[in-house]
């Protein structure tokens, strides 16, 4: 005869995503932070760009996101990119990933790059690449609030860069979830 209520917020509070902020750059590895310093030197707007395999992922994304990169660097011409996946947990971070039972996602997010990558070379488009897929949740954070603007997949991958670093972007899902919104996906942040 219990009656269970959720005691909290409806959204992430500014005062936790600082807080996930502060320990990220605390335990990134050091030359996360000076690589993230010099290609913020280099390039602008950095775009994050979300890679996904599996459900609900976009079924042509190499073409499309590749199309995407190509016409904004048209208008962008000193346009970096960011490619995040799959962020080893906090936890496991030291340990290898082939141990974890990671590798075959990482290699499978890694190959959706490479040939993102093949074809902007292809296309004679120069833009700054950065490579994040698999590196641990701390560097992933420190990368987030480093860029401007995202296009992600809906769901974890969005979350690191739209709710703990609160930056603009768009995200792409099926299409279920555009016929029926959920209100949480617009107002995840505080203020």
């Amino acid at each position: 005869r219990y009656f269970a209520v959720r005691v909290g917020d409806n959204y992430l509070a500014s005062d936790l995503a600082s807080r996930v902020a502060k320990v990220s750059s605390a335990n990134c590895l050091p030359a996360t932070l000076e690589l993230v310093k010099e290609i913020k030197s280099k390039y602008y707007p950095l775009l994050w760009v979300g890679i996904r395999i599996g459900n609900r992922a976009w079924t042509d994304q190499i073409d499309g996101l590749s199309n995407v990169i190509d016409s904004l660097h048209k208008d962008f011409p000193k346009l970096g990119v960011v490619f995040d996946g799959f962020s080893l947990p906090a936890d496991r971070a030291a340990q290898s990933s082939d141990r974890q039972g990671y590798s075959e996602i990482l290699a499978r997010e890694n190959e959706v790059v490479d040939r993102i990558v093949e074809k902007l070379q292809q296309r004679q488009v120069e833009v700054g690449i950065v490579n994040i897929i698999g590196r641990h949740i701390f560097d992933a954070n420190v990368w987030a609030h480093a860029i401007d603007v995202y296009l992600s997949p809906y769901g974890s991958l969005q979350h690191k860069v739209g709710w703990f670093a609160n930056k603009p972007g768009i995200v792409h899902t099926n299409q279920t979830l555009l016929q029926s919104p959920a209100e949480y996906v617009w107002t995840a942040v505080e203020d």
